[in-house]
């Protein structure tokens, strides 16, 4: 009976830790509208989940823990830097472990990040380069400008 309540303990613990805990969500798009990525970015949690589209194609970075098996189910890894207040945004996406190659580089360019702050949260605006590579482009990697939001709540 007491490892019952231990465990039942562990576990609402957990779920007090993780309450106010958030990402970051990413929405960029070029100004055709043709490329696009958007998604949940590391924040507090380690989990996230990022998608590119490309015209008709939709590539994933992705990481989180399946809530049926307890495991972590994921293709990529994600680094970010940021430090809003002095213009940085800086997102590096590469998969592992899988048969497509995939790699996203996305950076602000500093003059036109605008942070805001909101109740309970911070909103950002700005445009960034994007370096996308897929091992099924012939051409090379995608090279665009986008024009990008984040949002957190704290």
């Amino acid at each position: 009976m007491s490892k019952f309540f231990i465990g039942a303990g562990i576990i609402l613990f957990s779920l007090q830790s993780a309450a106010g805990a958030s990402n970051t969500t990413l929405k960029c798009s070029s100004a055709d509208k043709k490329i696009r990525v958007d998604g949940q970015v590391p924040g507090d949690l380690a989990e996230f989940d990022l998608k590119v589209f490309n015209g008709g194609r939709e590539s994933r970075f992705f990481s989180f823990v399946n809530q049926t098996t307890l495991q972590t189910e994921e293709n990529a890894s994600v680094k970010i830097v940021e430090d809003l207040d002095v213009g940085v945004y800086t997102l590096a996406a590469n998969t592992r472990n899988s048969p497509l190659s995939l790699s996203l580089e996305l950076y602000a360019i500093p003059s036109t990040l605008k942070k805001t702050k909101i109740p309970n949260g911070a909103r950002s605006s700005f445009e960034a380069k994007m370096v996308f590579f897929s091992n099924e482009f012939a051409a090379g990697p995608l090279k665009k400008r986008l024009n990008c939001t984040t949002f957190r709540q704290f």
